[in-house]
C-alpha cells in the first residue's frame, strides 16, 4: 500500500470519527436528557475499547497486505452505512419509552465507533513501524474534525452533519481499492446519493427529529446551532433542546394588560425595587422582559443564544413580539450571563435569573454533567458587587435544587464583607398545579428595608404565594434554621449536599452525598453516575481480561509480565489525558463565554498539538527510559504550574476580546497536550521493536477503556477536591506510566 493512500485513509476515518462523535454529543442532548445522554456517548465511545479488543482477537498472526487492504476498506464501507442506520432507526422511535429501547439506541450508536477503530487498530498493529506519522495523522484528522464540526452546526442542522461524517467516512475505500472496483464505484455512488439528500434534507427537512426528551415534536420548524435546537411551538412559544420552555411576549402600549402578566412568581423584585436598572440572564422570548418593563424598569438582557435574539425575535417574530427587542428601553446582548457582568461597568436594581437551564449536554459534551457557572460562590460575589445600594439579586428555582442558593450567597456575602445577612434575604414559594414546589429567592447587600418587606408580603398574599423566609417573621420552615445557622444545618444535613460550590468545582446540581453503596444497589439517587461507574468500571475490567478467556493461545503471551506491564502503562496514558483534558475544559468554560467554545478549543488544541507531539517524537528513541522521562518530567511541572496559577492568568485576561481568548486558551492547552502526544507513539513504536506489535490493538483497546473510565472517575474527584486537583493528578498519573514502561522489560532500557 502506497504511503499516502494509507495516511489519507487513517485522516479520513479519523475525521469522521470525531465529527460522528461531536454531532452525536449534540443530537443526544436533544432526545435524551442529560444523563440519559451522558450515559449514552459513555457507553458508544467504548467503541474504541471493542474495535481494539476484536482486531487482537481475531487476528494472532500478520497476513498479506492486499488481504489487510480488503479488510480496511470493507470497514470503511460498513462504517458509513452504520452511522446512516443510526440516524435513520433512531429518530423512528422514541427512545423515552423505555430503558431497552434507550439501550438500543445506545449500541446503535456505538456500532460506529467500533468499525472506525476496528480500522486504526488494525492500521496501527500492520503498520507499526510507521505508528508516529500515522497517530500524528490519527490526531491533525482528529482535532480538525471537532473543529469542522462545531463551524458547520451553526450552517446546516447537525442530522445534515452526522450524514457528513458518514460521507467522510467511506473516503478511505477510494484510497485502499482500485477505481474501477465494486468497493469504489458503490462508495461513489453513496457519496452521491447522501450529498444531494443532504441538500434536499437543510431545505425541506425528511429527516429530522420526532421525539425530543419525553415528548413528541410539535412542529418541524427548527434552527440548530453548535450548542442548542431551537423549535417554535403552537401557541407561539421557543422550545430549547426539546425541553426548555420559553413563551415569546408581545408588547403593546397596553402592557398593563398584557395577558402574559399577573403576578408572575419570578417577578416580585421587579415589584418591590424602585423603577430602574434591570439587568436580566436569560430573557429568551421576553417574558421577563416585558414584566420588567410593566414596573417602569429600563431591561438589559444578556442572552447566550442568537438565535433566539436574531432569527426570532429580532426577525421571524418581530412583529408578533410587538417589536420587544426593539423597544428604546430594552438593550438585549448576545452573551453567557457570567462573561457579560464580569465585564460590565454598571450597577443594577434588579438583576434576575429565571429558569434558564436546558439541562442539555452543552457544557463539555460527552465530559461532563450538566453544570452551570452562573451558580457558584465566584458568580454570586460577581452579582452582588453590581447591585445599587438598594438593589435585589433574584432567581427563581425549584425546591428541589434551590436550597443551595442559600449557601452560595451566604459564602459570597462573607467574602465580600457583608454583615447581617439573616436580613438580607427572602424566600416566596409556590407550588404549581403538578404539586411542584418553585421558589423566588431574593438576595442584598443590605438589609430589607420595612417597606420592601411590606412590599414582599403583600404581593405573595394577591397572588396567593407562600412565604418561606422573611427577615423579622417566625415561619416554620427549615429556611430558618438555615439561613441562622447554616454550618450546622449543612452538617446535619444528609439527604443532600448543601455547601457551596465554586467555579473550581461547578457542581451545584449534583445535591447527592457521594455514597458508594449505591454501587452495590444500583442507585440511580446521583442520576446514575455510581451506577454508570460501576459499568465502566466491569466494561474496562474485561478489556483485561476477556483476551485471556476467549483463547487459551493468548495466556503465553504475558507470562513474562510485560504485557501486563504496557497494559498499564497506555491504560495511565488513557487516564492522565483525560484527567488533563477535562480540567482545561472546564477552566476555560467561563473565560471563553461559551461552553461548546471551550471544549471544541481545548479538545481540538490537545488533539491538534498531541499530534505534532506524535510526530516530534520521532527524534526519540522509544528504548531508553531517557526519553519518556524527559516527556514525563514535562508534563508533571507544565501541570503543577497550571494546577496553582492557571487561575490568575485566566482573570487577568478574561476582560480581552473573545478571540484574544481562544488564542490564549489554545497556546495554554498546546504546552501539555505536545508531551502528551509523545507518549502514545513511543509505547506502541517501542512494542513494534521489541517483536509486541501484536499486543498494540489490545493496547489501544485498553487505553481507549480506561479513557472513558477517566471520564466518570474525574467528575468524582472534582466533586471532591475540585478540577485543580484533578489536573495536578493527571500529571502525576503520568509518573505513575513511567514507572510502568521502566518495569516493562525489567527495569532495563
Amino acid at each position: 500500500m502506497s504511503k499516502n493512500n494509507l495516511s489519507l485513509s487513517v485522516f479520513f476515518t479519523a475525521l469522521s470519527i470525531l465529527i460522528f462523535e461531536i454531532s452525536l454529543i449534540r443530537f443526544l442532548s436533544v432526545i435524551l436528557y442529560s444523563n440519559v445522554a451522558f450515559l449514552g456517548i459513555s457507553v458508544a465511545l467504548f467503541g474504541v475499547a471493542i474495535g481494539g479488543l476484536i482486531v487482537y482477537l481475531s487476528l494472532d498472526r500478520d497476513i498479506d497486505e492486499w488481504v489487510i487492504k480488503k479488510i480496511l476498506a470493507m470497514t470503511s464501507f460498513v462504517y458509513s452505512i452504520s452511522i446512516v442506520l443510526f440516524l435513520i432507526l433512531s429518530l423512528q422511535i422514541n427512545p423515552n419509552n423505555s430503558l431497552l429501547i434507550q439501550f438500543l439506541v445506545f449500541v446503535l450508536a456505538a456500532i460506529p465507533f467500533t468499525l472506525g477503530n476496528i480500522f486504526l487498530s488494525l492500521v496501527f498493529r500492520t503498520y507499526s513501524q510507521k505508528i508516529k506519522q500515522l497517530y500524528f495523522l490519527d490526531l491533525l484528522a482528529a482535532g480538525l474534525g471537532v473543529a469542522l464540526a462545531v463551524l458547520i452546526m451553526n450552517i446546516i442542522s447537525t442530522i445534515n452533519i452526522l450524514i457528513l461524517a458518514a460521507i467522510v467516512g467511506i473516503l478511505p475505500v477510494l484510497f485502499l481499492q482500485k477505481k474501477k472496483s465494486r468497493f469504489s464505484l458503490s462508495a461513489w455512488l453513496i457519496m452521491l446519493i447522501l450529498f444531494i439528500f443532504i441538500g434536499i434534507n437543510q431545505i425541506n427537512p425528511v429527516l429530522d427529529i420526532k421525539y425530543s426528551k419525553d415528548s413528541r415534536e410539535v412542529l418541524n420548524d427548527s434552527i440548530w446551532n453548535s450548542f442548542s435546537r431551537i423549535s417554535l411551538t403552537e401557541p407561539q412559544g421557543i422550545l430549547i433542546d426539546g425541553s426548555a420552555y420559553t413563551p415569546i411576549a408581545k408588547f403593546d402600549s397596553d402592557i398593563l394588560n398584557n395577558e402574559m402578566l399577573g403576578g408572575d412568581l419570578a417577578d416580585i423584585a421587579f415589584a418591590v425595587a424602585e423603577p430602574g436598572e434591570v439587568l436580566v440572564i436569560g430573557p429568551g422570548g421576553g417574558k421577563d422582559v416585558l414584566s420588567a418593563l410593566s414596573y417602569n424598569h429600563r431591561v438589559t438582557g444578556a442572552e447566550i443564544n442568537p438565535i433566539i435574539v436574531n432569527d426570532i425575535m429580532r426577525d421571524r417574530y418581530r412583529e408578533r413580539s410587538g417589536e420587544l427587542y426593539f423597544h428604546p428601553d430594552v438593550n438585549i446582548f448576545i452573551a453567557e450571563g457570567r462573561s457579560f457582568i464580569s465585564q460590565s461597568q454598571d450597577s443594577y436594581n434588579v438583576i434576575n435569573i429565571p429558569l434558564v437551564d436546558t439541562w442539555a449536554s452543552t457544557a463539555a459534551g460527552n465530559l461532563m454533567l450538566v453544570e452551570s457557572n452562573l451558580y457558584t460562590v465566584e458568580a454570586f460575589e460577581q452579582y452582588l458587587s453590581h447591585l445599587t445600594e438598594d438593589g435585589i439579586l433574584t432567581l427563581t428555582r425549584w425546591e428541589q435544587d434551590g436550597a443551595r442558593l442559600i449557601s452560595l450567597y451566604m459564602e459570597a456575602a462573607k467574602s465580600l464583607g457583608i454583615s447581617d445577612l439573616e436580613k438580607n434575604i427572602a424566600v416566596v414559594n409556590q407550588v404549581d398545579e403538578n404539586n411542584l414546589v418553585l421558589n423566588n429567592y431574593l438576595f442584598k447587600v443590605n438589609p430589607f428595608t420595612s417597606k420592601e418587606l411590606e412590599a414582599i408580603q403583600e404581593y405573595s398574599h394577591q397572588n396567593d404565594y407562600s412565604v418561606f423566609y422573611l427577615p423579622g417573621k417566625e415561619i416554620d420552615t427549615y429556611y430558618y434554621d438555615f439561613i441562622n445557622d447554616p454550618d450546622q444545618f449543612v452538617e446535619n444535613n444528609k439527604t443532600k449536599t448543601l455547601y457551596p460550590v465554586f467555579d473550581d468545582n461547578p457542581f451545584y446540581f449534583f445535591q447527592t452525598p457521594i455514597n458508594f453503596k449505591s454501587f452495590a444497589v444500583g442507585s440511580n439517587i446521583d442520576g446514575g453516575l455510581s451506577s454508570l461507574l460501576l459499568m465502566l468500571f466491569v466494561m474496562t475490567l474485561l478489556c483485561i481480561i476477556l483476551p485471556l478467556l476467549v483463547f487459551d493461545k493468548n495466556i503465553g503471551r504475558i507470562k513474562d509480565k510485560r504485557s501486563v506491564y504496557y497494559l498499564a502503562y497506555f491504560g495511565s496514558l488513557g487516564l492522565g489525558f483525560i484527567f488533563i483534558e477535562m480540567s482545561l475544559i472546564q477552566k476555560f468554560v467561563l473565560y471563553l463565554e461559551k461552553p461548546i467554545y471551550s471544549y471544541s478549543v481545548v479538545l481540538a488544541a490537545l488533539l491538534l498539538f498531541a499530534g505534532l507531539g506524535s510526530l516530534s517524537s520521532k527524534k526519540l528513541d522509544s528504548q531508553k527510559i531517557n526519553s519518556y522521562l524527559q516527556v514525563v518530567i514535562s508534563i508533571f511541572i507544565v501541570g503543577f504550574i497550571y494546577a496553582f496559577s492557571l487561575k490568575y492568568l485566566i482573570n487577568s485576561t478574561i476582560s480581552l476580546d473573545i478571540i484574544w481568548k481562544i488564542l490564549i486558551s489554545g497556546i495554554i492547552t498546546a504546552l501539555p497536550a505536545f508531551f502528551m502526544g509523545m507518549m502514545l507513539p513511543l509505547g506502541f513504536h517501542r512494542l513494534g521493536q521489541n517483536n509486541m506489535g501484536y499486543i498494540i490493538p489490545w493496547c489501544w483497546a485498553v487505553n481507549g477503556a480506561f479513557s472513558v473510565l477517566a471520564t466518570i472517575i474525574a467528575i468524582y474527584l472534582a466533586i471532591i477536591f475540585g478540577f485543580s486537583v484533578v489536573l495536578l493528578i493527571g500529571a502525576i498519573v503520568y509518573l505513575v506510566a513511567l514507572v510502568f514502561i521502566y518495569l516493562a522489560d525489567g527495569g532495563v532500557s
